[in-house]
């Protein structure tokens, strides 16, 4: 959205967030501001993208689109993707490049200290989730178990139908472990096959965007499931659903969801860090989730990831451990 005169741009702006099937990402055309981000290995990890892991061990998946040059330890990224990445450059160096590639200004920026994060009222999100109704998603899941366990694990999950954006759509309420409403995360579920709703694009929203008209709100996530935390194991998975479908079917350890395939870092996974935690993630990507595993537990965390997925030859790549169950 152009926020100076309120209209969406073209269709074609956006970003994928599966880096290692697609790596999609087109910005609007502007004067470029681009940060330099210091480095351990920048590798060129396909045809669209680098991996990038960086002085924190953290590890990122840059398109090359989004770089415009590096200079030895330090590659230069443009602000318009360090703004949706979880890449810290609040101490970086930037410079600013005009429409015909010219150089413009080179300057230094103090750190900028993270603001608080915003919280949901709870009154403002019950005004916009339908109690007792089912989503799609809720009345999919009916036809897998029993209808009472569904309602009771979305319940304890805080989420639940609306028709804020789509009828019929799910909000999945990301909870701290003070109950404060940190994000609710707004996706439309086919009835017929619980999947996600991507044509003719990806169904997808955040609650604020609706509820705080005015702006200003800071989107600080929390894992899904993080108010549920107790002294027992925990497993995490990527898809919020799949952490719903996986408390039904155990009860044994707390199950969480991460929301994306990055954010498998220390500062999301900090409250759990007297924990000790199982990452379960999407087949394919387990390679990965290791790679993060074992910079976490050079941090002192008590953290495994599961291959269970990695053998199941019926599955595809991409598929979760709740599609196993589900199939």
């Amino acid at each position: 959205m152009d926020r100076e005169t309120g209209n969406y741009l073209d269709g074609d702006y956006g970003r994928c967030d599966r880096s290692d099937n697609c790596g999609y990402f087109k910005s609007p055309k502007q004067d470029d501001i681009y940060f330099g981000i210091k480095f351990l290995s920048l590798v060129d990890y396909n045809s669209k993208a680098y991996r990038l892991t960086d002085e924190n061990c953290n590890i990122h998946f840059v398109p090359k689109s989004m770089v415009l040059e590096t200079e030895g330890r330090e590659v230069w990224i443009k602000e318009y993707f360090l703004k949706n990445s979880d890449l810290d450059y609040s101490a970086a160096q930037s410079k600013a490049v005009n429409k015909e590639g010219g150089f413009v200004s080179l300057t230094d920026f103090e750190p900028i200290p993270e603001p608080e994060p915003s919280f949901l009222q709870r009154e403002e999100v019950d005004e916009v989730l339908n109690a007792g109704v089912d989503c799609n998603l809720t009345k999919y899941l009916k036809t897998e178990f029993d209808s009472e366990l569904v309602d009771r694990a979305f319940k304890r999950y805080g989420s639940g139908a609306t028709n804020l954006f789509w009828n019929n759509s799910t909000c999945f309420l990301q909870m701290d472990r003070g109950q404060n409403i940190r994000a609710g995360k707004i996706m439309l579920y086919s009835e017929n096959n619980g999947r996600r709703v991507k044509e003719p694009y990806p169904q997808i929203n955040w609650l604020h965007n609706k509820i705080e008209k005015g702006g200003g709100f800071n989107l600080n996530q929390c894992l899904f499931g993080l108010h549920l935390l107790e002294n027992k194991p925990v497993a995490i998975v990527e898809s919020e659903k799949t952490a719903i479908v996986m408390s039904i079917l155990s009860n044994k350890t707390t199950w969480m969801a991460c929301g994306s395939k990055t954010a498998i870092n220390e500062k999301m996974l900090e409250p759990l860090k007297s924990n000790k935690v199982v990452l379960f993630p999407d087949k394919g990507s387990a390679g990965e989730w290791q790679q993060r595993a074992d910079e976490l537990s050079s941090k002192g965390f008590n953290i495994q990831v599961s291959r269970f997925l990695e053998n199941k030859v019926e599955l595809e790549n991409g598929k979760d451990i709740a599609d196993l169950y589900l199939m």
